[in-house]
């Protein structure tokens, strides 16, 4: 979820957890509070870069977004606005860990996910609910601030409204989820795909907008646009906009398109051991600390290494989520060999390979 949402919610959060029939002794700290606690798992994650993109990328939404460490976190990020303010750590701890929360539920909610047992358990839970810029979500909690400044000594009450409908709104979006993915496993049904994998993935621009991607046990994606309450098929006019053009891909469920990728090799093109190599190559970076970023990638192409010391050919992969970003190397990654097994996972950066190495921890 991007942070200016995240801040959105979370400022809302802070004020609903107003203590009934209390003054309000905090003031604008209240707002403070609850943005610092909004905002410090974004700080953190980004810190992280000044040991490498790859210890970012290993601990992205991982130790600073943890369930059993966020009451620790919050603690810290009380204590120190406690000696910013000299407002009591009781009365500051509550809209921290109301906006830290908010925080951590909105990415639980996204297909980015977090790691919520980090250090515990490397594994990561993504809900697939909402959309990492969700326009409706930013709007709502937005316009629930707006009319808490209006009626100001009725904001706690404002607020908890706002909430209310923040929740609905992800009730019903999980609904959609549930349309769509009950839409992949008829698809699935009616072609035979056995043991597959279904997963529906929320879209830009609007809750019936939905990407669909079953794979089967022979490592074929099938993967598909749809919009859930569409009846025919946008068409694209001169002069449209990229958001009008990039919502016209979104067909009805019954003119859905779907197209097949192949994860480890284009079947009839490559040879029997370039398959070998990209199978070879999936296998070790599922072993590896950046796993959780190839769970919608597919083969994209044979490289040779790109750094030094290594004679090998590599496997370039793509997450089908970014084909159409507007930055090419948003979402590919290139998995090298090394000889005595494992792998190592690059990024291409403005035309060079960085190699992703991890901290080890997770």
């Amino acid at each position: 979820m991007y942070s200016v949402v995240a801040l959105a919610v979370g400022l809302v959060a802070a004020l609903a957890a107003m203590e009934r029939g209390r003054e309000d002794t905090l003031g604008w700290w209240r707002v403070a509070a609850g943005a610092t606690g909004a905002l410090y798992p974004y700080v953190m994650d980004m810190l992280l870069w000044l040991l490498g993109s790859g210890a970012y990328l290993q601990m992205q939404h991982g130790f600073f977004w943890a369930l059993p460490l966020a009451p620790f976190h919050a603690i810290a990020v009380a204590a120190g606005l406690r000696a910013a303010s000299g407002k009591l750590f009781g009365e500051l701890f509550v809209p921290v860990a109301a906006g830290m929360a908010s925080t951590i539920m909105l990415a639980l909610l996204t297909s980015d996910g977090i790691a919520p047992l980090a250090l515990l358990w490397d594994g990561r839970v993504g809900l697939n609910v909402l959309y990492d810029f969700d326009a409706l979500v930013f709007g709502l909690s937005a316009l629930t601030l707006v009319l808490a400044g209006v009626f100001y000594p009725l904001r706690m009450y404002v607020a908890r409204m706002g909430l209310v409908c923040l929740v609905l709104y992800v009730l019903s979006t999980a609904g959609f989820a549930w349309q769509a993915r009950g839409f992949g496993g008829d698809y699935a049904e009616e072609h035979g795909l056995e043991d597959s994998d279904v997963v529906a993935v929320p879209q830009a621009l609007s809750p019936m907008n939905w990407r669909v991607m079953v794979t089967d046990n022979q490592g074929f994606v099938h993967d598909t646009l749809i919009n859930l309450k569409r009846d025919k098929v946008l068409t694209v006019k001169e002069g449209d906009t990229r958001a009008a053009r990039i919502d016209a891909l979104y067909r009805p469920r019954r003119l859905a398109v779907w197209r097949v990728y192949d994860r480890f090799g284009r079947a009839g093109e490559d040879t029997a051991e370039d398959r070998l190599r990209v199978e070879r190559a999936w296998d070790a970076w599922q072993d590896t600390s950046f796993a959780w970023y190839g769970r919608y990638a597919v083969f994209d192409g044979l490289v040779q290494e790109p750094l030094r010391g290594l004679k090998a050919t590599c496997v370039q992969f793509v997450d089908l989520r970014y084909e159409a970003a507007r930055d090419e190397e948003h979402g590919v990654y290139v998995v090298c060999p090394k000889a005595k097994g494992g792998a190592r996972v690059l990024r291409p950066d403005d035309g060079d390979y960085e190699e992703l190495v991890g901290l080890g921890v997770m």
